[in-house]
């Protein structure tokens, strides 16, 4: 089992495999028998990914040009590692900064290799593989064929980016942040499943009006496969994987529940495909010089917008993206929501060069 810092939420955890010759599929990848394996209390998904750590050729403290083969996830460990640097390197030289510790940690979990009997993650091998190679192609198609976006989702906010597929093929859109600093379980409380989150933010991707979820675990059955029909609460790295997208228009939010620490969390949004596709067919960011109130709202919804924006429409949708009412603005910054059902729905403001999205809650 896990233990010590192995669990922290924000960290990268290595497990060992033996070397891969030739990665086909799964079947390649045999975990070391000293590997340990989650789940963590609370479900979160440990180790993060797997890397060679049995017969690695290494230094050893014999005399300065002794080397020797070893084992040990010291030895896997090392090649994350290094592996970190050079996408970091990489990175700047095209962008000319460096990725944040939550986006180079996403990437190389979304980037992994299949690694187990099923789709997926599971407590083993985490998310698979790690492979070098597909994270800087990621990279280098940043804006064209992939995303790699790094956001800020203020409190009560919604994201929401919009992408086209143009032929069918395998889509993976994932969420990674670097969640605040927790509360510590009490000693004497063992297995204790509640969330260690923080900021608890939650990804979707709809089509039409099939929504689809990302993967998650169940530390009452670590055996289990992952599963993918509703939301994940407890790890800050959350995958959506649609194994045959069809061709058609995709929307990727992100939201959150409960309140923010601090009013706002930062994520980085990754995205690609096999094959070709417009990632940026249009994105609407929410931006804090928008407020709605009061929230929840019951029969007047008030707004106060950033200096030069007038909407030239206002449409409010469902958590599914569905147009459910459309308004002009009338020069007052009210509208009337007492026709609409109790639920969740999103607002959204279309100014001449800025859309603004927020989300509501209609008593």
């Amino acid at each position: 089992m896990l233990i010590g810092s192995t669990l922290s939420k924000n960290c990268l955890v290595v497990g060992a495999v033996n070397y891969v010759y030739n990665y086909a599929d799964p079947s390649n990848v045999i975990i070391s028998s000293f590997s340990n394996y989650g789940p963590t209390d609370d479900g979160r998904i440990k180790p993060d990914v797997v890397a060679q750590g049995v017969q690695v050729y290494s230094t050893t403290s014999i005399s300065d040009v002794s080397y020797d083969s070893l084992n040990g996830t010291s030895m896997a460990a090392p090649a994350i590692t290094g592996l970190i640097m050079l996408l970091q390197e990489y990175y700047k030289n095209l962008n000319g900064v460096f990725m944040k510790a939550a986006s180079v940690r996403g990437l190389i979990c979304h980037t992994a290799n299949e690694v187990g009997f099923s789709l997926g993650p599971d407590y083993e091998s985490g998310w698979g593989l790690a492979n070098g190679k597909e994270a800087a192609k990621l990279i280098s198609y940043n804006g064209s064929k992939s995303i790699i976006k790094e956001e800020n989702l203020i409190n009560n906010g919604v994201y929401t980016r919009t992408f086209s597929v143009n032929t069918a093929q395998p889509l993976s859109v994932s969420i990674a942040w670097t969640d605040p600093v927790g509360v510590i379980t009490p000693t004497g409380i063992e297995d204790s499943r509640k969330s260690v989150l923080v900021n608890n933010l939650d990804l979707k991707v709809f089509k039409d009006d099939v929504v689809y979820y990302p993967w998650k675990l169940d530390a009452n059955n670590p055996q289990s496969p992952a599963t993918n029909n509703s939301d994940n609460e407890v790890d800050n790295i959350e995958k959506v994987f649609i194994e045959n997208a069809e061709p058609g228009l995709y929307t990727i939010q992100v939201t959150h529940k409960g309140s923010l620490l601090n009013g706002s969390q930062e994520f980085t949004l990754i995205a690609d495909g096999q094959t070709s596709k417009t990632l940026a067919s249009s994105e609407f960011v929410l931006n804090d010089g928008f407020r709605i109130f009061p929230n929840p709202a019951q029969e007047i919804l008030f707004f106060d917008m950033p200096l030069g924006c007038i909407p030239q429409s206002i449409g409010v949708f469902d958590l599914t993206g569905k147009m459910i009412r459309s308004y002009n603005y009338e020069q007052k910054n009210n509208i009337d929501v007492s026709g609409l059902v109790s639920g969740v729905y999103i607002i959204k403001f279309t100014c001449e060069d800025k859309t603004f999205n927020l989300k509501f809650v209609k008593k």
